[in-house]
């Protein structure tokens, strides 16, 4: 007896093919503008470290205090270059996606605190490269690549070979 392919299977299939392209172009999308965002950073981190000090979050004793800001404008571009090869290479991309998700948080939450305290500044998103304000357009393309993060972290995984019955599970016959 030949087996019938059911529309239920050919719709998960397409289903799941199409959450497969969704996920790559996100993961492909995102590293994108992970890369785009660093790499002025990391060549320009003094113009980075005065982005950071604009937006007055960090206490005037740790600003003060000679290299505090700098190790920050030199450790943000490196997390985010090593969210972009994890997401290219597809090596531990729903870690990637979370800490998507967490950086992409903290951007919105310090933007929002200095539209919130009248601090008009450049959001230094992506470095000296770009000048963008710290506005409520910024804050709007952060929860676009909020939303790409979700499609990331929501793709849903397939293990072929747990999908197999194994050679030494018994067979049923009946």
């Amino acid at each position: 007896m030949t087996e019938r392919s059911t529309p239920g299977l050919r719709t998960a299939t397409w289903r799941t093919t199409g959450w497969r392209v969704a996920g790559w172009l996100a993961r492909v999308g995102l590293s994108v503008v992970w890369i785009a965002a660093s790499v002025p950073k990391l060549s320009d981190p003094v113009s980075f470290a005065e982005s950071i000090a604009n937006y007055q979050l960090i206490p005037r004793a740790w600003a003060e205090t000679p290299g505090t800001i700098g190790i920050l404008a030199n450790i943000v571009p490196c997390v985010e270059l090593v969210l972009a090869f994890s997401l290219l290479s597809g090596i531990g991309k729903r870690g990637a996606a979370l800490g998507s998700i967490a950086m992409l948080l903290v951007f919105s939450g310090a933007i929002a605190q200095a539209m919130i305290r009248g601090i008009n500044i450049d959001c230094g998103c992506f470095g000296a490269a770009v000048d963008a304000s710290a506005d409520s357009f910024a804050i709007l393309k952060n929860v676009v690549f909020l939303a790409i993060s979700m499609v990331i972290l929501l793709e849903p995984t397939t293990h072929p070979r747990r999908n197999r019955p194994s050679s030494a599970s018994p067979t049923k016959n009946g």
